[in-house]
């Protein structure tokens, strides 16, 4: 949302919750179809982000969209040892807020395309049911948003439907784990 406070929040929450990792998108409005140009960080609070995510002890994974972020990302996360990529390799998804059960796409997750982009409904009780197939059938990394508040995240983003409080991020994790226990 382009405060980086937040983000290093999230990231806390993430990493207290027994997540292995962070994604952080990384872009700039001219790289979107739509005006984001209050939405997006800037070149100070990616790099703040960077440094912060090194003591996190959770692995980031920063994405970018385009010419200018990929520039950008390439100069500064190189000695911060973070994973980087473009788009989503391997992943598996569909990203509609919030994907109907019946439009997830487990049938495609195998040992080529492992992980697994989750968007369904936070009050769905199959919020940790669909990602815990993901995993049972070869998926080794769950993407699951995480905000700090649903209502306040409502007025600003279209991904508020699916994201996770951090009480329920922690749930979610602790059922992960035990479904590659189960496995």
């Amino acid at each position: 949302m382009g405060d980086v406070e937040i983000a290093k929040e999230l990231m806390n929450a993430a990493g207290e919750a027994g997540a292995h990792g962070v994604k952080i998108q990384v872009w700039f409005p001219e790289e979107l179809k739509e005006d984001m140009t209050d939405k997006y960080l800037g070149g100070d609070g990616y790099r703040e982000l960077f440094r912060y995510s090194q003591g996190t002890g959770v692995q980031s994974w920063w994405q970018y969209y385009g010419p200018r972020s990929q520039a950008f990302v390439d100069r500064h996360a190189d000695p911060y040892d973070v994973l980087i990529s473009h788009d989503k390799p391997g992943f598996v998804g569909w990203q509609d807020y919030p994907t109907k059960i019946t439009d997830h796409p487990l049938r495609d997750v195998n040992s080529d395309r492992h992980s697994y982009a989750d968007h369904t409904h936070a009050g769905s009780p199959m919020r940790f049911v669909i990602p815990a197939m993901a995993v049972a059938k070869g998926a080794r990394l769950i993407e699951k948003h995480i905000c700090l508040n649903r209502t306040e995240l409502r007025k600003c983003s279209k991904d508020w439907v699916s994201a996770l409080e951090p009480d329920e991020f922690r749930d979610f994790v602790e059922f992960i784990r035990l479904a590659e226990q189960a496995l």
